[in-house]
């Protein structure tokens, strides 16, 4: 009978590998999945806010622009943004795209310091950002911004 238990225990092991082996491998697939659906153009109006105690204050610049997302060929949760905050086009910004969140870890880019979020809509047509920028001059603010998808 002892040797009965001995004999069960390695097909466990073996269905539990399996049962972590297949959920890991679809949370990556939601990833990547989650990642392809932003990558492309899109149009960007940004704003600047200040949060107060009693609200947010809103300075109405109201600044348009295009951005452009592009997926990375190295990690399945990361994106490139080239010319973010306005910056350059011919710089990127890496980002983590986890479900329907976005991330940008503070980086350092042409003298502007920037770190910030973001939620992708569930139809993968808005991203709405909030984020921190100093500029070279040493001044900083808070912005947030609409990134719409370009049809």
């Amino acid at each position: 009978m002892f040797s009965n238990k001995l004999y069960h225990y390695p097909y466990f092991s073996l269905f539990f590998f399996f049962i972590i082996l297949t959920s890991s491998c679809q949370k990556q697939e939601e990833q990547t999945a989650n990642r392809d659906a932003i990558v492309g153009a899109w149009d960007v109006l940004e704003d600047i806010y200040e949060p107060t105690n009693a609200s947010i204050q809103i300075r109405n610049i109201n600044l348009a622009y295009e951005a452009y997302i592009t997926r990375s060929e190295v990690f399945a949760d990361e994106v490139y943004i080239y010319n973010f905050f306005d910056i350059a086009q011919d710089y990127y910004i890496p980002a983590s795209v986890d479900g329907l969140n976005i991330t940008i870890d503070e980086i350092t880019l042409r003298d502007y310091t920037i770190r910030g979020s973001g939620t992708i809509s569930s139809d993968h047509q808005k991203i709405e950002w909030s984020y921190w920028v100093e500029q070279p001059s040493g001044e900083s603010h808070n912005y947030r911004a609409t990134y719409t998808f370009k049809k």
